[in-house]
């Protein structure tokens, strides 16, 4: 799995914030979001982040304005699917 750069946009993103121990509040914020690839051989797949509100093209990776977007750029797209990213520290190397 490949991690794209961040995209340069801010997108406005609806989040839950706690405001006392029972209370919840819904905010919205902007986050820059990040697009991953993997490759297989020939094969190239796209996906977004996890709670991504954009439409992400699953095989050019392309961001769309809307769902009719993607369905009318080709009849074989589908969207990109959501994955949650979490980071697996290597081992150093033995000094």
């Amino acid at each position: 799995m490949r991690l794209l750069p961040l995209d340069a946009n801010p997108v406005p993103v609806e989040e839950s914030v706690r405001i006392s121990p029972v209370t919840l509040e819904r905010v919205t914020t902007r986050q820059r979001m990040r697009r991953f690839l993997q490759v297989q051989y020939t094969q190239r797949a796209f996906f977004k982040a996890l709670g991504d509100p954009r439409f992400v093209s699953r095989t050019p990776g392309e961001v769309l304005s809307s769902l009719d977007a993607l369905r009318a750029s080709g009849p074989d797209d589908v969207p990109a699917t959501e994955i949650l990213h979490f980071a697996i520290p290597g081992r150093s190397p033995a000094r």
